[in-house]
C-alpha cells in the first residue's frame, strides 16, 4: 500500500489503527513524519518497539486518538490503514469527526474512514483496506456512502481477492 500513496520526503504520516506497526514499518523508509494510534495496548507495545529498533521515537505513537476523541483535524499528508473490520464502538462517545452522519453502533467501519478523512490534510490521500461491505451495506451506511462519493473523497477502489488475509 504503500507504494500506491508514494510518499514523499517531508510529508506527514499517520495510521489511525497501527496494529503492531505494520505500515510504520514500510514507511519509514520515505523519511516521512510518522505518528500512528492504536486501541489495543499490547499491539502498541509492539510498535513503539517497532520504532526503537529503527531508531525512531516512539513519542508519535499514542493510544487511540478515535476513541479519545482528540482534535488533529487536517494535519497529515498520508494515511495508511487497517483498521479492525466492523468493529462495535461505544457511540455514546463524541464524534466530531462523522461529518457524513453517525454509523450505526454495530459497526465502526465507516467512522473509521470519516475519521481518515477528517484527518487528511485537504490535498492529503489516504490508502485504507476496509471489507466489502463497507461498498454494499444500506441505511445510515448508504447515506453516508452517497456523502463521501458526492464530496469527492475517493479516486480508486481496490478489490483485493477472497483470502488475502489468511
Amino acid at each position: 500500500m504503500g507504494n500506491i500513496i508514494q510518499a514523499q520526503k517531508g510529508e506527514s504520516f499517520f495510521d489511525p489503527a497501527c496494529g503492531s506497526g505494520e505500515f510504520i514499518s514500510e514507511i519509514i523508509k520515505n523519511q516521512v513524519a510518522i505518528s500512528g494510534s492504536e486501541y489495543d495496548v499490547d499491539r502498541l507495545k509492539i510498535s513503539k518497539m517497532k520504532m526503537l529498533v529503527n531508531d525512531l521515537s516512539p513519542s508519535n505513537i499514542s493510544p487511540s486518538y478515535f476513541t479519545e476523541g482528540h482534535n488533529l483535524k487536517k494535519n497529515f499528508d498520508i494515511i495508511l490503514s487497517n483498521p479492525p473490520f466492523s468493529l462495535k464502538i461505544p457511540f455514546d462517545m463524541e464524534m466530531h469527526f462523522c461529518m457524513y452522519g453517525k454509523p450505526p453502533a454495530s459497526n465502526a467501519d465507516f467512522a473509521f474512514l470519516q475519521y481518515c478523512i477528517f484527518m487528511l490534510k485537504d490535498n492529503g490521500r489516504a490508502a485504507i483496506i476496509l471489507p466489502d461491505g463497507i461498498l454494499f451495506r444500506e441505511g445510515k451506511e448508504y447515506e453516508i456512502r452517497k456523502k463521501i462519493i458526492k464530496n469527492n473523497h475517493i479516486s480508486a477502489i481496490i478489490y483485493l481477492p477472497k483470502g488475502m488475509f489468511k
